[in-house]
């Protein structure tokens, strides 16, 4: 998908017409949401000296309600396949981005042999991802990595 983002924007709707604006009541304004997503197969080669291919995904999500000044944050990094190497892992997703305060803030969360999940709600700019997934039973091209940015 590359590093461009899909941009979503959605309002709610009033219906079109005088009446709203008669009582005083103005047409509502739209929620911001951000999103990029990834998926790849990654080639490596198991502790054994078998080669295994996995599928190794993700996605960054940024929302904000009409009003509000910061973005909540998320994202999602996950390795799969039939091979069992492929669920034999440290998963990682990174976020770096700026908060509120203007400050600079990198923060993260992983996982042994599973997906990852991080969560922020104080995201003002400047927000990326890295995916990053090493396959432990493995010699050979072990870790792959993604950034998304989807705004």
């Amino acid at each position: 998908m590359g590093r461009g983002g899909r941009r979503v924007k959605a309002a709610a709707a009033v219906a079109a017409g005088v009446l709203p604006f008669a009582f005083g009541v103005g047409t509502a304004s739209a929620d911001e949401s951000y999103s990029q997503s990834f998926v790849r197969d990654h080639s490596f080669t198991r502790g054994d000296g078998a080669a295994v291919t996995c599928t190794f995904s993700g996605e960054s999500n940024l929302r904000k309600a009409y009003g509000e000044n910061l973005f909540r944050a998320d994202a999602l990094t996950r390795a799969s396949g039939t091979n069992p190497a492929c669920g034999i892992t440290f998963v990682e997703a990174i976020a770096t981005y700026v908060d509120g305060n203007g400050d600079r803030k990198t923060s993260g969360a992983n996982s042994v042999d599973g997906d990852v999940q991080w969560f922020a709600a104080d995201v003002a700019a400047r927000f990326s991802v890295v995916h990053r997934v090493t396959f432990e039973d493995c010699r050979a091209n072990c870790q792959v990595s993604f950034t998304t940015s989807p705004k």
